[in-house]
This record gives C-alpha cells, sequence and structure tokens, in this order.
C-alpha cells in the first residue's frame, strides 16, 4: 500500500482542466507504489506533460475536494 497519492498532468497538448488546474488521477491507500509507476508509464506513453506525483495526506479515506491548482500540488509534490 501507497497512502493517498496523485498524478497531476497535462494533455499532450499541454491542456488542463484550466490554465491552472491540471489534470489529476487519484489513488487510494490500497494501491500500491506499483500502480502509480503504472499509470505515469500510460502518461508517458501517451504524450502527457508535467507529469507530477503528490501526495495529500489530510484526506484519509477520499480525495481531496475543491480546487486543486499547480501551486496546491507543487507544495506536495513527492519523487517517487
Amino acid at each position: 500500500m501507497c497512502g493517498n497519492y496523485g498524478i497531476a498532468f497535462l494533455d499532450k497538448n499541454e491542456k488542463g482542466f484550466s490554465e491552472t488546474e491540471p489534470l489529476l488521477v487519484f489513488f487510494d491507500k490500497n494501491d500500491t507504489m506499483h500502480h502509480v509507476k503504472d499509470e505515469i508509464t500510460e502518461l508517458i506513453h501517451s504524450g502527457c506533460k508535467n507529469i507530477t506525483v503528490f501526495r495529500y495526506d489530510k484526506w484519509y479515506d477520499e480525495e481531496p475536494e475543491g480546487y486543486l491548482d499547480w501551486n496546491w500540488i507543487i507544495q506536495r509534490k513527492v519523487e517517487i
């Protein structure tokens, strides 16, 4: 199990949800780092850009809600 991680990214055309909000994929406490790495590989092969892994530990059993911009993501960025 890997805890609560997410991946923020831009599509192959460098677009997110908005100018300040990236596209997001979330993993929960039941996922493994293998799941995260597999998703990163798929995003790379799809041509996605600015792929960033982040951790959100304020929430335990659900995805964070609300406005998640690049500033929020960068503050929680992790290296895997």
